[in-house]
């Protein structure tokens, strides 16, 4: 099957680079790194699995498609480890339309297997594998596991020559499967040939670069809370900047901020041993919501951002709130807290815009002034209840009592600090 070494002439050996298998006839043939590498570009491109790559048959194009410029593989895979179940096999289409398209280093290995594939035919070989290489002295007595070997000629990308290539290289390891994680995770951002589920919690959970890129950035209209969660079950919600109005997205932004990455000051949080310094992510989402909520009413109001709001402004909030259907003095202090955490994180981060602090006293005059509200608006409900039960009766029209307005007592103070958040 070999032939006798011949001797390369002196006259052509610089041509060459040297009188060697590598430096002759090899140069027609891949090298067993020179495969690894092959292996390296078509991973990085379309994500496929070193076995499954390694077992891969010369795709062909469909009818018509190499005649009109732009070819169209088809690949036949195979996932082994799915023995016995649906999905083992699967074909994938890849088109080379061009120079950044996946199916050019398809274009590119069939171009640089061609002539070891030519002779594989003289030799009647029927293997039918991509990854084809060259050995420069027989190995078929060698215990290579599972190593398919016919003539000179190797098929597939084995450990050693991935490791090899990584060496020459100055990586350590399998690069292969590192690379296979990093393009599904980060790049293509779909399974490849897993299992959604399989992917979600083996790939993208365990992955560092994965979890460093779920981390939102100032400039991301969303801001993405998954970080904060560790439950793999638990929702992951996040703070949409876009139903922000434009005067104040940016103050609101600095603040949110603030309360991810700091605790709430420590001079907020004396006199009440309830209230937390750190919010969760849940927590975090439903204080934004509610500052959501108080800037569009702002923007009603015609007041360009948080450095128009005044003493007189939180009191007619605090009034809107209390009039509001289904008010309830747990709803109503939630909203007044949440308030009071933006002013808190406003004043302690840069720069401040100018939302306006309170006092101990007006804290406790507004606390007053909502409960008394929501108490009359709560007698008013039960009053139009009656109404309701009357006519039913047929007892005659009831005049009832219109909603207090929250001009009718003076709301002189800011949100209610003694309530939990």
């Amino acid at each position: 099957m070999y032939d006798k070494p011949r001797t390369v002439r002196k006259r052509y050996r610089a041509a060459l680079v040297g009188g060697s298998a590598r430096c002759t006839w090899g140069r027609l043939y891949l090298g067993r790194k020179e495969t690894a590498a092959l292996a390296v570009l078509i991973v990085a491109e379309l994500g496929l699995n070193v076995t499954t790559l390694s077992e891969i048959p010369v795709p062909e194009s469909l009818p018509g498609t190499a005649e009109a410029g732009m070819p169209v593989y088809r690949l036949q895979l195979e996932k082994r480890r799915r023995a016995g179940y649906r999905g083992r096999f699967e074909s994938r289409n890849v088109t080379d339309s061009g120079a950044d398209s996946s199916g050019r280093i398809i274009t590119g290995a069939l171009e640089a297997t061609a002539h070891a594939r030519a002779l594989l035919k003289q030799l009647d070989g029927d293997v039918d594998r991509l990854p084809i290489w060259r050995q420069t002295t027989p190995h078929d007595a060698q215990a290579y596991p599972n190593a398919v070997r016919i003539g000179p000629f190797g098929f597939g990308v084995d450990e050693m020559a991935d490791g090899a290539w990584a060496r020459s290289v100055d990586l350590t390891g399998s690069p292969l499967r590192r690379m296979r994680k990093t393009v599904n995770v980060l790049h293509r951002r779909e399974p490849g040939q897993n299992t959604q589920d399989t992917y979600d919690s083996i790939y993208v959970v365990g992955e560092p670069q994965a979890q460093q890129a779920a981390v939102s950035i100032n400039a991301d209209e969303v801001w993405s809370l998954a970080p904060l969660i560790a439950n793999p079950s638990a929702a992951r919600p996040g703070l949409d900047w876009a139903r922000f109005p434009d005067a104040v997205r940016s103050q609101v932004q600095l603040a949110a901020w603030m309360m991810i990455n700091t605790p709430l000051p420590a001079s907020v949080l004396v006199g009440h041993p309830s209230w937390h310094s750190r919010l969760g992510p849940t927590g975090i989402y439903h204080t934004v919501l509610r500052w959501q909520r108080f800037t569009v009413w702002l923007r009603q109001k015609g007041l360009g951002g948080l450095h128009a709001v005044t003493e007189d402004v939180l009191v007619s909030w605090a009034g809107h709130l209390a009039r509001q259907p289904g008010a309830s003095r747990g709803n109503v202090t939630e909203d007044l807290v949440a308030l009071t955490r933006l002013w808190a994180f406003d004043a302690a981060g840069p720069p401040r815009t100018g939302l306006r602090a309170a006092d101990a006293e007006e804290i406790a005059q507004l606390k007053g002034d909502v409960e008394a509200l929501v108490g009359a608006l709560h007698q008013s409900m039960m009053e139009n209840r009656l109404l309701h039960q009357q006519l039913s009766a047929g007892a005659g029209v009831v005049r009832v009592l219109p909603h207090p307005r929250i001009e009718d007592t003076p709301h002189p103070g800011p949100p209610d600090l003694n309530a939990g958040s």
